[in-house]
């Protein structure tokens, strides 16, 4: 195991009842410093793998082990008291009978914040986290972002090994989320602080992480850094998962797939001759261009038959030789509905076959 490894996981598999199988199999490392997302829809088991690693759950087999120290294993199992493992929720849960202070100072050990490096510890955190002028205000007292900024000054101070996040982010409004977000994750950079964060926001993982880790229906589908994750989707569920895709459907010859849009160059990871499969091909992949403003040979002539303006990309349907085709393209130009266009497509697509 390298010996800047903080986690693995071999091999681990739950389920309820002995039959709704939640985590599947599932294997991965952590490394010192890095940020782990955990991404996927709603019952996706994002969550019951994170309780396994903290230790609210048990599971059924495998081996979890932190710093090479085993937490779960057939023959052992560590509390989640014991496990030197932070634990941050959606709403920032704090004690309401306690002030930030005191919430911040809770699992310190016997002194509970009144010895002196207790004192020093809790202050500095609450420095870390721009919220020392909340020392005695009480929860009630406190907004959102400040609960959430106690909650994880709290899972700071006992200085732990790793801290887990659920979803910490999905209550708050947007312009909330992104400010306390930035925040959070510039502050798990400064202290080298290694976490995995459970998120079904694409963005968030995409921006928060190392590493994104795909689960779907309790299965670790895909692992890996959030651009190759972006660029080489294991399958096209994967692709749509982490942004907007273009499906396009052809068959494969000699590396090229024809299709609706004329032979379109692909990346695939076998030999396909004579395949019929379908294309990925993200928004900033296709353009839509003025006549004359790009060469001919470079494109297909089509008409745009709707379009709705997103910011950034645009939803569209074009028509070519009388078929429609749906996209989602990245905006370079005004566009009007009934005019044709020159559409060029900028990248190699990626081939799948099922």
């Amino acid at each position: 195991m390298n010996k800047n490894t903080v986690l693995s996981l071999h091999n681990i598999n739950k389920s309820f009842d002995g039959k709704v199988k939640v985590s599947e199999d599932i294997s991965f490392t952590l490394n010192k410093g890095e940020i782990l997302s955990l991404l996927g829809p709603s019952g996706c088991g994002k969550t019951t793998l994170l309780r396994l690693i903290a230790g609210f759950e048990r599971p059924d087999s495998g081996e979890i082990t932190l710093y090479n120290r085993i937490l779960s294993s057939s023959g052992t199992f560590v509390h989640a008291k014991d496990r030197h493992i932070g634990y941050v929720v959606q709403e920032g849960i704090l004690f309401p009978h306690l002030n930030v202070y005191q919430n911040v100072a809770y699992g310190l050990g016997n002194g509970k914040g009144q010895l002196p490096l207790e004192q020093n510890r809790i202050n500095s955190i609450l420095h870390l986290m721009k919220i020392p002028e909340l020392a005695q205000s009480m929860p009630h007292e406190l907004s959102g972002g400040q609960q959430q900024r106690v909650a994880l000054a709290r899972a700071l101070a006992p200085s732990p090994e790793l801290i887990l996040f659920d979803e910490p982010f999905s209550a708050m409004d947007s312009a909330l989320r992104v400010e306390l977000r930035a925040e959070i994750i510039n502050i798990l950079r400064e202290t080298g602080q290694s976490a995995i964060i459970v998120t079904h926001d694409r963005e968030e993982a995409i921006q928060c992480s190392d590493y994104i880790a795909i689960l779907r229906e309790g299965r670790l589908v895909q692992i890996d850094t959030p651009q190759n994750i972006y660029r080489y989707p294991v399958d096209i569920s994967t692709a749509y998962s982490i942004g907007d895709v273009n499906i396009l459907k052809g068959e494969y010859h000699s590396g090229k797939v024809i299709t609706l849009l004329g032979e379109i160059t692909v990346t695939s990871d076998g030999t396909y001759d004579g395949h019929h499969g379908k294309i990925i091909l993200r928004p900033e992949n296709i353009t839509l261009n003025q006549i004359n403003s790009v060469p001919s040979h470079r494109g297909v002539m089509v008409v745009l038959e709707k379009y709705q303006f997103k910011g950034m990309t645009s939803d569209v349907v074009i028509s070519i030789n009388g078929q429609y085709l749906d996209l989602t393209i990245i905006n370079t130009t005004p566009l009007q509905v009934g005019e044709y266009y020159l559409l060029c497509i900028h990248s190699k697509g990626l081939f799948y076959t099922k």
